[in-house]
């Protein structure tokens, strides 16, 4: 419930903010090189339902292992105050290193929603002038357009799956 209602709202401001002041207009969406914004109708519908979906699952996540975290360490320094260090050394190197390694994933996550929104913009682009494209005979440009934006998704995609493989295989080195 908190989900939608904070969904509700947030894309309510996001859609406030972009109908104001002809900020619609001044993105235009249209000129995919004049703006570093694409897709607005887009990142407005799906980022803001990832943005909070996200957001509340690493909050809870984050006040559940903190919890869980309080309590072991209280048990475990009650039995043993070199090992508890000892722990807390061994935790300390396995967050730097998985920090590190995952700071790469943040971009090429945030790329394949770029490239995801551009793919479905090409094709809605196609729907809306599908007229103009049948009388001019455009269909050859459209299909290598659709299908560069298409090669653009599966290549980051793949390059997603193996950050995300790496990533796994480090937290699971430390779990052991």
């Amino acid at each position: 419930r908190l989900n939608i209602l904070w969904r509700d709202w947030l894309s309510r401001s996001l859609i406030d903010s972009y109908l104001g002041h002809r900020a619609y207009y001044d993105v235009n969406p249209n000129d995919e090189d004049g703006t570093e914004l694409d897709n607005p109708d887009q990142r407005i519908a799906e980022d803001a339902k990832t943005f909070t979906g996200q957001s509340l699952s690493f909050t809870f996540g984050a006040f559940d292992a903190l919890l869980t975290f309080v309590l072991n360490i209280l048990v475990l320094w009650s039995i043993s105050r070199p090992l508890t260090f000892a722990l807390f050394a061994y935790s300390g190197t396995a967050t730097i290193i998985l920090i590190l390694s995952s700071h790469r994933l943040v971009r090429i996550n945030y790329d394949q929603l770029r490239y995801e929104a551009d793919f479905r913009y090409g094709l809605v682009h196609i729907r809306n002038n599908a007229e103009s494209i049948a009388f001019y005979g455009g269909e050859a440009p459209e299909k290598k357009e659709a299908f560069r934006r298409l090669r653009s998704v599966v290549h980051n995609n793949t390059f997603l799956i193996k950050w995300e493989a790496i990533i796994s295989m480090l937290r699971r080195s430390y779990g052991y």
